[in-house]
Formats: C-alpha cells, sequence, structure tokens
C-alpha cells in the first residue's frame, strides 16, 4: 500500500511540476527543500545517519588498521630473516 500511495504521490507531483514553467518550478522546488531541510524530523534523521556513518567509518579503518599491522611486522621479520647468512629458504 505503501508504494501504491508513493506512486500515486510521485506522478502528482511530477505532472504537477512539469506544468509549471522553470522559474517557478525552480523557485517551488527550492522552498520546498528548505522546508524539507528546516523540518526537526529530518536534521534527527540526518543527525543520526552521519553519526552512524562515522561510527562505521571508525570501526573500518581501525579494523583495516589492526589487520595491515601484522601483516607488515610479518614480512618485515621474515625479510630480516632470509638475509641472515645461511639461511637459504626458496
Amino acid at each position: 500500500m505503501k508504494f501504491k500511495t508513493g506512486l500515486v504521490l510521485g506522478l502528482a507531483a511530477g505532472y504537477w511540476f512539469a506544468s509549471q514553467s522553470n522559474e517557478q518550478r525552480k523557485a517551488q522546488l527550492d522552498q520546498l527543500v528548505a522546508r524539507v531541510r528546516e523540518d526537526p524530523r529530518v536534521q534527527r534523521v540526518s543527525d543520526a545517519v552521519e553519526h552512524r556513518v562515522r561510527d562505521v567509518t571508525d570501526r573500518t579503518s581501525e579494523t583495516v588498521a589492526d589487520k595491515l599491522e601484522p601483516e607488515g611486522a610479518t614480512a618485515s621479520s621474515n625479510a630480516s630473516a632470509s638475509s641472515k647468512p645461511g639461511n637459504r629458504s626458496a
């Protein structure tokens, strides 16, 4: 039911916007966007999404750094071990 309602509203809005002149349409869209941005509900959702994205990126960067550090340390220790005289690993 939500899909049908959204579809009907979208078609109605599209028809209405298409019937307006370009300058009128641009002014109305600007006003609509400004009202949506000022809506406290939209701001709360936007803040929550921004916070969640920051948390995920922080955790992801920490995980990547943790995964890369042991490999880098292992590679450097293997390089130093293979450079010792008498070590003939192929």
